[in-house]
């Protein structure tokens, strides 16, 4: 069993630790009771979001063989839980996508990610943390920002008058041969070329 250090103010654990005799147990049984409910509630969400995907309750499925990519947006909600609903289902979608092999991202996704959950998050991670959850998707198949794909990322632009950076995504989508790009920030539903947009985080309220 591994020992925890906490950093708590002395009035408050006093008054814990009299809820405690007042309960008949002790502050470190309260303390450990209300970490395995933390865990068990992510848990049941997981499930949850899992039983939802599945069931079409987003308004999607992506549990299929289709090859999908994952906008920033579903990465940084899978690690960033101050939304709990919208967590759960990132989380879902990462486990799957990394279990499956079928899910791609780009060197843009990653950079972005690494901005978004160092600097404007909740809770900001360390860049030593970023580098360990850069490293957690290694089995995600990445696509390199290149100058044939900013290329094709101009004539996306063009033809379907998105910003150049919705663009490059398109086109890396494209590139990885994904025929489903999961992200809350294009139409849900809405075909671009071989590539349709679906919002995971539709529906199931």
């Amino acid at each position: 069993m591994a020992n925890l250090t906490l950093s708590i103010d002395d009035d408050l654990v006093r008054k814990v630790r009299k809820i405690a005799l007042d309960h008949d147990t002790t502050l470190t049984a309260m303390v450990r009771e209300y970490l395995e409910s933390v865990a068990q509630a992510e848990a049941v969400e997981r499930l949850a979001a899992v039983a939802r995907l599945r069931e079409g309750g987003t308004g999607m499925s992506f549990m299929t063989a289709e090859r999908v990519f994952l906008d920033t947006n579903v990465l940084v909600y899978s690690y960033d839980a101050s939304e709990p609903r919208k967590h759960g289902i990132a989380r879902a979608v990462l486990e799957s996508a990394v279990e499956t092999g079928n899910a791609a991202i780009s060197g843009q996704v990653l950079g972005e990610f690494v901005n978004v959950v160092t600097h404007r998050i909740a809770q900001p991670r360390t860049l030593a943390q970023a580098i360990l959850m850069v490293g957690d998707l290694d089995a995600l198949n990445v696509v390199a920002v290149d100058r044939s794909l900013v290329k094709q990322a101009l004539l996306i632009q063009q033809a379907e008058q998105t910003s150049y950076w919705d663009a490059l995504i398109l086109a890396a989508a494209t590139r990885a041969r994904c025929t489903v790009l999961l992200s809350e920030d294009f139409g849900h539903g809405r075909r671009y070329g071989s590539v349709e947009a679906r919002n995971p985080f539709i529906g199931g309220e």
